[in-house]
């Protein structure tokens, strides 16, 4: 009996042990799985932040017949000098909100600037997101990643020196901040964990390769 009876508490202990296995390992995974679905929804909204931005410079051109910020009416944003802030005309002509000037996902805040880029001796209009409202430190690990996402999202892949969405090295804003007239593109670094970039520059066309 006492060893029919050792039997019976040896094979619930197995049977608890195994449970509680399992319910951890589910636990794990569910904290995982949740913890991959937030990281993924904080980039789409970043994205949907971005569209809106695109959006309001869209609306701005049908109200005005020329960008925000694009002072001398050439069709590129903020290349004159002493550039009016596109971010604020934006904003005061109410295709946008003040509220909209940055946005904070998770743990990480994210900045827009507006104005343009030279690639190949031809200047283009961009968005440079930042993590900071001047651009002037690097991406930390979990900032880098939310720019892959991101990346993956606006590009169909997160490669960082490739596509319409690239890294940025280095950005020069005027007009207190709020107009780009130079990006620095990482061009060497394919990848956003190389903590080597400042933010991401957004072009609203097609960049080149």
């Amino acid at each position: 009996m006492i060893c029919s009876r050792n039997r019976k508490e040896s094979g619930f202990s197995i049977i608890f042990l195994v449970i509680s296995i399992t319910v951890v390992c589910l636990a794990i995974f569910a904290f995982c799985a949740g913890g991959k679905f937030l990281a993924d929804m904080h980039a789409k909204n970043v994205v949907q932040w971005c569209r809106k931005w695109e959006s309001a410079e869209l609306a701005y051109y049908f109200k005005r017949d020329k960008l925000a910020g694009d002072k001398n009416g050439n069709g590129i944003i903020a290349d004159e000098g002493n550039p009016d802030s596109p971010v604020m005309e934006l904003i005061g002509s109410k295709v946008i909100s003040e509220s909209m000037k940055k946005i904070e996902e998770g743990d990480s805040t994210f900045y827009i600037t507006i104005g343009f880029n030279t690639i190949k001796n031809r200047k283009k209009n961009v968005f440079v997101i930042c993590p900071s409202a001047k651009c002037d430190r690097t991406l930390n690990k979990d900032e880098a990643a939310m720019m892959e996402k991101i990346d993956k999202i606006m590009d169909g892949d997160a490669i960082a020196s490739e596509g319409n969405l690239k890294g940025a090295a280095g950005v020069t804003l005027v007009s207190e901040g709020a107009a780009v007239t130079d990006v620095r593109e990482e061009m060497t670094s394919a990848d956003w964990k190389g903590e080597s970039f400042v933010g991401a520059v957004y072009y609203f066309e097609d960049s080149g390769k």
